[in-house]
């Protein structure tokens, strides 16, 4: 099998000397229904949070829900558009791809992490001799050990991006870039 379709969440497990440091869950941009408010409205409500900014702005980590044709067209091929009013609780995605400058979210999932998954990090992070490394896993639930899901490892970024484990859209802000410094501050200086 070259390429095989696996369902799930895609999470980023960023590593600092072999330990992991943060896990969020990057998923695409979504809505949930309140009974009262548009989709239109929903999505307004959410852009006005602070660390949301245009999908041009820099310094921004989390960006605003955009609306565009794409994201209608999604819409519609759910029986839906701008001017619905979703049920209390009820989530619905503008896009199926995850895209952070089009309004991805971003959630903490580190206390959540399964002890088995986080030794496979370490594991692979050993392998690829780095001390800071950022994993893409896909898995449907984290908090269950790899071995009794379908899962993979999409990537292993040597750079990781790590300013999405500092603003979540939900969940606890994690100091990633403190723990790096540490590790350089003890090792090379």
């Amino acid at each position: 099998i070259v390429e095989k379709f696996i369902v799930g969440g895609v999470y980023r497990i960023t590593l600092v000397d072999h330990k992991v440091a943060a896990v969020c869950m990057r998923e695409a941009p979504n809505v949930v229904g309140d009974g009262i408010n548009t989709i239109a409205e929903l999505i307004k409500i959410k852009n006005k949070h602070p660390w949301r900014g245009e999908a041009h702005q820099k310094n921004f980590t989390l960006h605003k829900i955009t609306t565009d044709e794409s994201a209608k067209a999604f819409l519609a091929k759910q029986g839906l558009d701008m001017e619905s009013i979703l049920p209390k609780g009820i989530k619905v995605y503008l896009r199926n791809k995850i895209i952070l400058k089009c309004g991805a979210d971003i959630q903490d999932k580190t206390d959540e992490i399964h002890p088995d998954n986080i030794a496979l990090c370490q594991k692979i992070s050993r392998l690829c001799e780095t001390s800071l490394i950022g994993l893409d896993f896909i898995c449907q639930d984290i908090s269950q050990p790899h071995h009794r899901q379908e899962c993979a490892v999409l990537e292993a970024n040597s750079l990781p991006y790590i300013d999405m484990h500092h603003y979540p859209a939900t969940g606890k802000p994690r100091n990633v870039a403190s723990l790096i410094m540490d590790y350089v501050l003890e090792n090379f200086c």
